[in-house]
């Protein structure tokens, strides 16, 4: 079933609506994205070919098909911002940066720039989420360490009446 394209992108969809960490996959997933083409076109890429590398190595299914929609939009030249609009994890403020990056012919920078500001709050929401989940793990640790002592000296009392 995970090779499926239906189930992996019904999966993602799942994944990207999550009450917590879908916004942090799709912070990550853009990252990714951004990370990946900014230092192809950085390198001297040519657009096209930066997009097709970029859409084969994503391992997210809809990376890979908003990646290949990107390039075929461009070789028909339209600007990249565009299609990168009607991707469903690609926030507004990364659209209006990519948009400006290609008026100002400085797309890597900006690609560059987004690429290492979500990495950012990436790490900031994961660091978050531990601090939140450190407590909670101590309380479910002890609950089940007290559920085996219990286990362990409830029968030697229930023995010790009997033998009385």
């Amino acid at each position: 079933l995970r090779r499926d394209p239906r189930v992996q992108r019904a999966a993602e969809q799942v994944r990207l609506r999550l009450p917590v960490l879908g916004p942090l996959y799709a912070k990550g997933l853009t990252a990714r994205v951004c990370r990946t083409l900014g230092t192809l076109v950085e390198s001297g890429v040519a657009l096209d070919e930066a997009l097709r590398v970029t859409a084969t190595s994503s391992e997210s299914l809809l990376a890979r098909e908003a990646t290949a929609e990107m390039r075929r939009r461009v070789v028909r030249g339209t600007s990249l911002a565009a299609p990168m609009a009607r991707a469903s994890f690609f926030p507004p403020m990364v659209v209006q940066m990519v948009s400006v990056g290609e008026e100002t012919a400085r797309l890597s920078e900006m690609l560059l720039h987004v690429a290492r500001h979500y990495e950012a709050e990436v790490d900031a929401a994961v660091e978050a989420l531990a601090s939140v989940i450190e407590p909670l793990l101590v309380v479910v640790l002890g609950i089940i360490v007290g559920a085996i002592l219990v286990a362990i000296y409830l029968p030697m009392f229930e023995l010790t009446n009997v033998i009385q």
